[in-house]
């Protein structure tokens, strides 16, 4: 499905038939290492991948990653999407941040920063409060 590019269905048919796990999905990004295939892995609630996992391993095709940064920096849901991705953490989104910058795309960082930003006050204020 992954090679007609039927992203969406392939997600479908792996969590309701296949029940892949989350190595089945890293594999399946090394294998297939696309844009289109990264924000599927984005998209299901919760997200099957990290960001920072699907980085990591789009990091080896430029042009994939660039792809993903201008997608990822456009998604309507940003900010929810940095705030629940436990397994990628404040720091790591400064990371990709200042790459999207090295890359030459300003708009998406400032995208993502602000997202990132955002997503981090809510959390302390949610910590403070609980505090």
């Amino acid at each position: 499905m992954c090679r007609q590019g039927r992203y969406f269905g392939m997600m479908r048919y792996t969590q309701e038939v296949a029940h892949f796990q989350q190595e089945d999905y890293q594999f399946t990004l090394e294998v297939e290492p696309t844009c289109e295939l990264a924000l599927a892995l984005i998209h299901p609630r919760p997200p099957v991948l990290s960001v920072n996992a699907i980085v990591t391993t789009l990091q080896t095709n430029e042009s994939s990653l660039v792809a993903f940064y201008k997608e990822l920096a456009c998604q309507p849901n940003l900010e929810k999407l940095v705030s629940t991705d436990s397994k990628t953490s404040y720091e790591r989104w400064i990371e990709i941040v200042h790459q999207c910058e090295t890359l030459g795309l300003h708009s998406q960082a400032a995208n993502i920063l602000s997202a990132t930003k955002a997503a981090s006050t809510a959390s302390n204020a949610v910590t403070q409060n609980d505090g």
